[in-house]
């Protein structure tokens, strides 16, 4: 009997099915003994990893429009790892440089070209996921020239990237994007 007792105070302190699916994203049609879960289209929409990255490469150029922290955040992590090979390169050719003189310096170079090309190949859609996550959080997506400023300009972005999103954001969608949502 004491089992019982401590499982109906787990109910009432954690609230009832419906109140944990709604907490979730999720409206109940019916009765929650009946119920099927529908997703909210309201609730935050969850994206991974290569959603994330197919949506930053085919909007490359949409600067309107909204893009999540998740969204946003993926994608920093997936332009760092990208931008980890080029540095092993150079890392390799630095570390060579005594002993085979030639081929470390064609290391560093070539390391070095990977490098700068990658980064102007993403320079566009990093410019323009930024624009959108900042919109997403209810600031005009031309902050997003702050990161031409060295360091602070970086930080500042940083920062302004964690902010919530605010439904405020939404005067920053067009009416497809609105009425896709």
């Amino acid at each position: 009997m004491a089992g019982c007792a401590s499982i109906s105070a787990a109910g009432r302190e954690f609230g009832s099915a419906a109140e944990s699916a709604h907490r979730l994203g999720f409206v109940t049609a019916a009765p929650v003994e009946q119920a099927s879960l529908q997703r909210d289209p309201d609730a935050p929409r969850s994206i991974g990893f290569t959603d994330a990255v197919r949506g930053y490469f085919e909007g490359s150029v949409v600067f309107s429009g909204r893009a999540s922290r998740r969204e946003y955040w993926w994608v920093a992590l997936f332009v760092a790892l990208v931008q980890i090979s080029p540095l092993v390169i150079v890392i390799t050719g630095i570390s060579l440089r005594g002993s085979w003189a030639a081929p470390a310096l064609a290391l560093v170079v070539l390391g070095l070209g990977v490098s700068v090309l990658l980064s102007l190949l993403m320079l566009l859609p990093s410019l323009s996921l930024t624009w959108r996550r900042l919109h997403d959080a209810n600031i005009p997506g031309y902050y997003a020239l702050v990161g031409v400023i060295p360091v602070v300009g970086t930080i500042v972005l940083s920062a302004l990237a964690l902010l919530p999103s605010r439904p405020g954001g939404a005067r920053f969608d067009t009416r497809s994007d609105a009425a896709q949502i």
